[in-house]
């Protein structure tokens, strides 16, 4: 039976591969200049639903040591904050406007929590109410091409599309990870650590495989014969925009195989290949901000601009990309753990001092107000 180490040293290599898959897309939408492959597309949106099934997957394993405030405060609070400090220093946009996705990670770890105390079919309830309720919400509320309105902190405009929805639509419904249907992920990855921690690991295996395999086949039958009516907002290419249910059943299937691919990797020898993967997903909140960062104001300013490169350019970028990302994980890990929590310090000092000064700039005029179009509440129809 896998011992704690080997557990999470597993649970690492499927936080590092999503951030492999993570790195695909974000580097897509910035530099590619010609329309990006579909198997390219297809990678690229297993990152996020990776990282939100392992947000919740953490929780569960994490929740007998620890209480609900300190999953409101020490990990939601932390992770919400940082996607402050993403949008106002790599996007240089009014933070809180369409949430991204460490603010529904950071929402989700203690809804998490409670569902640890729920019974399975309660969860699985829970998660399967959301997922349906879901285009059911983007039918009557609205669905927009790009959920914001809202200016730069310079004051020029990002895209100004008509019909705009609200702040509200763009939390719940419509936002790049709306609670709905992104919630239900969270919800699942509770499921399958209890799950993991109540039944033999053969009989888990066994689930993962047969669930796994039969969602990811009727989610792609469904893609073939029933393709969804989705779109390309700007130039992000994830098939998730608007969440079908087509890519719902594609998704959660591959991401339970690929959670029984590295769960299973109880041989060394068989998991010694995946180890870098093990080393970046354990940095991967530090890597999501620095990756951001090298390609929007790095690889940008060396190729001329955004969507300069060709698919030849953009291959060697990423390979750069992944073993410089790679590079700061592993120094991230010969560090002790005094240097360690230095390290965590001075990173959440940094945080609330950009913060800080934010607010500090808006009330004393030196950024201007938030202007643009801006909608509060919903509005359009479908």
């Amino acid at each position: 039976m896998m011992n704690c180490l080997e557990r999470n040293r597993n649970i690492d290599m499927i936080r590092g591969f999503a951030i492999v898959t993570m790195m695909v897309l974000n580097l897509l939408a910035i530099v590619l200049a010609e329309p990006a492959p579909f198997v390219l597309r297809l990678i690229g949106s297993l990152a996020a639903p990776l990282f939100i099934i392992l947000s919740g997957f953490m929780v569960s394993l994490t929740a007998d040591r620890h209480s609900f405030s300190y999953f409101v405060f020490n990990k939601g609070a932390w992770i919400f904050s940082v996607g402050i400090l993403v949008d106002i220093v790599i996007w240089q946009i009014y933070p809180l406007m369409s949430i991204q996705v460490l603010y529904l990670i950071g929402i989700s770890i203690p809804l998490a929590y409670l569902t640890c105390k729920l019974k399975s079919y309660q969860r699985v309830a829970t998660a399967l109410c959301i997922l349906i309720l879901t285009p059911i919400l983007q039918k009557v509320l609205g669905y927009t091409y790009f959920p914001t309105g809202f200016y730069l902190l310079s004051g020029a405009p990002i895209l100004e599309v008509e019909p705009q929805t609200g702040i509200i639509n763009h939390w719940f419904v419509d936002g790049w990870f709306p609670i709905c249907p992104w919630l239900a992920f969270s919800i699942i990855g509770v499921e399958l650590c209890e799950s993991f921690k109540r039944v033999k690991p053969k009989a888990f295996a066994s689930a993962l495989l047969y669930v796994g395999s039969a969602l990811m086949v009727l989610g792609g039958l469904s893609f073939v014969f029933a393709y969804p009516p989705t779109f390309i907002r700007n130039t992000w290419s994830d098939l998730f925009y608007p969440p079908t249910i087509q890519y719902l059943a594609l998704v959660i299937g591959a991401s339970m195989l690929i959670f029984r691919f590295f769960i299973g990797l109880e041989n060394r020898r068989l998991s010694l290949p995946f180890r870098p993967l093990s080393t970046m997903g354990q940095a991967s909140l530090a890597i999501y901000v620095a990756h951001l960062f090298t390609i929007s104001h790095i690889i940008t300013w060396l190729s001329g601009g955004w969507w300069k490169m060709n698919l030849g350019w953009y291959l060697l970028s990423y390979v750069l990309l992944l073993v410089v990302m790679w590079a700061i994980a592993k120094f991230y890990s010969l560090l002790g753990e005094n240097e360690k929590r230095w390290v965590g310090r001075v990173s959440r000092g940094l945080v609330l001092a950009v913060l800080l000064a934010t607010v500090v700039a808006l009330v004393g005029g030196y950024l201007p107000p938030p202007t643009g179009t801006i909608h509060i509440a919903t509005g359009f129809k479908f």
